[in-house]
């Protein structure tokens, strides 16, 4: 084993060195610090534990959140919860990066943010796990004058396809805190929350809301300055704790190097 570059943390899921066989080829997995891990490209620390643990409550129809620091993990662990998830879930995935990276106002206004969204999910979920009405109501707000879109237009197309889905429908929204100081955003969490009140009463919600990203966005409040404080937040208290160990130890970390360091002799 040679290491090029080593560290006593783990980020990403993976440690920060390279490996080489003792003839000088190369393996074909390498280990990622800075990008999601994949099974088939990266070496990873064994996840199972987990992945385990959030999909349990992801099956018990909790809503929570997963908050890690950056390039501490959280988006290995999502994509790995999504594969375990597969054929029994139908998982919709935004990331609210993505949202304001198509459009600078998508945070500025409910009209705006509505538009966002739907142009987000249009281009991003696949066509088998969308059905065509749903793609065709998103694309109309898509393109439709602002002034006539109305975020609540999202919660009926959203309960419409939750009715017409074969399976339970689970909501990933990745990065929360991108507009945390957002009006916008605190009311659609508000709507969301309100929306799991109401599936009690029997009416179309989301099976589980995970919510991601470096904050903990049900303490957000400890993050903003007195500024943004006039923010009427939504109180995410309906979240769950999720009691399982999200972090990576180093001991543990040591144990996979030395194992991967065995296959490098191989």
């Amino acid at each position: 084993l040679r290491a090029g570059h080593r560290s006593d943390t783990v980020r990403g899921g993976g440690l920060l060195f390279h490996c080489e066989r003792q003839d000088g080829e190369s393996m074909n997995k390498t280990f990622a610090a800075d990008v999601a891990c994949q099974p088939d490209k990266h070496y990873m620390m064994d996840l199972s534990e987990k992945v385990s643990a959030l999909k349990k409550m992801t099956e018990e129809g909790r809503y929570y959140t997963v908050a890690r620091p950056v390039l501490g993990g959280k988006t290995t662990i999502l994509d790995a919860l999504e594969r375990a998830l597969d054929g029994k879930y139908a998982v919709i995935r935004l990331d609210l990066r993505t949202l304001g990276a198509d459009d600078q106002y998508a945070f500025g206004s409910a009209a705006a943010f509505s538009k966002a969204m739907a142009s987000c999910l249009v281009r991003t979920v696949k066509e088998d796990e969308m059905p065509e009405m749903i793609r065709e109501a998103l694309s109309d707000i898509e393109g439709r004058d602002p002034a006539h879109v109305f975020i609540l237009e999202l919660f009926i197309i959203f309960e419409q396809w939750i009715s017409m889905s074969q399976m339970p429908v689970v909501l990933m929204i990745d990065n929360v805190d991108y507009a945390i100081d957002s009006q916008v955003l605190w009311d659609f969490l508000g709507m969301l929350a309100s929306a799991y009140t109401q599936r009690q009463k029997g009416a179309p919600a989301f099976h589980s809301v995970i919510l991601t990203g470096p904050v903990d966005i049900r303490f957000a409040d400890m993050v903003m300055d007195e500024k943004q404080k006039d923010i009427r937040m939504a109180p995410w208290s309906i979240a769950s704790d999720v009691t399982a160990d999200l972090g990576f130890d180093v001991t543990i970390a040591r144990s996979e190097e030395r194992r991967v360091g065995k296959e490098c002799r191989s």
